[in-house]
């Protein structure tokens, strides 16, 4: 939902009125046409999805460097793009995890199979590394966990998570 108030602002700020049910429309037929891919939000606590603040994502990263234009801070949200795109490519459920107060990028299912798995780019100190292990260590249950960036020096897995490099994940992972 957020992304139709972002597209209403923008197009306001161009001085183009649009209401955000429109929005919600052209979202509807770029999803048909499958340029957005709209992933609910999964409620990890209560076990349920949430009806409201689903996530979008592009069905082709490149598209979106195509007309946003490739921008060195995006590089975090490309790379959840790529592995959305990869899980969905692989037959998997998608959907965006929520533990109370945390998000989890993604919630994987497969099979009867689910993982947890967090993106980042990079994990450069540890406060980085803390921000993206909390979300997956609230979670009380016993489902694998996933900590994915593009480090190459990983010192261990961290309290049965575990820390891959997200070129290894593309070419292995499977639930």
């Amino acid at each position: 939902m957020w992304i139709c108030w972002w597209f209403k602002y923008y197009l306001n700020s161009q001085n183009i009125r649009c209401s955000v049910d429109t929005i919600l429309e052209y979202s509807e037929f770029f999803m048909d046409a499958r340029v957005l891919v709209r992933l609910s939000r999964h409620d990890l606590r209560g076990k349920r999805v949430l009806e409201v603040h689903e996530k979008y994502y592009a069905a082709d990263h490149g598209l979106r460097n195509a007309i946003l234009g490739h921008r060195a801070q995006d590089i975090g949200i490309q790379l959840e793009t790529i592995i959305c795109n990869h899980l969905l490519a692989t037959g998997h459920k998608v959907e965006v995890g929520r533990w109370d107060a945390y998000e989890v990028d993604f919630v994987a299912s497969k099979g009867g199979m689910r993982t947890d798995i967090q993106v980042a780019y990079l994990l450069a100190d540890e406060k980085t590394l803390e921000r993206e292990l909390r979300p997956l260590r609230a979670i009380g249950d016993n489902y694998p966990r996933m900590l994915l960036s593009m480090d190459e020096n990983f010192r261990e897995d961290h309290e049965g998570i575990r820390w891959m490099n997200i070129k290894e994940f593309a070419r292995t992972f499977a639930l």
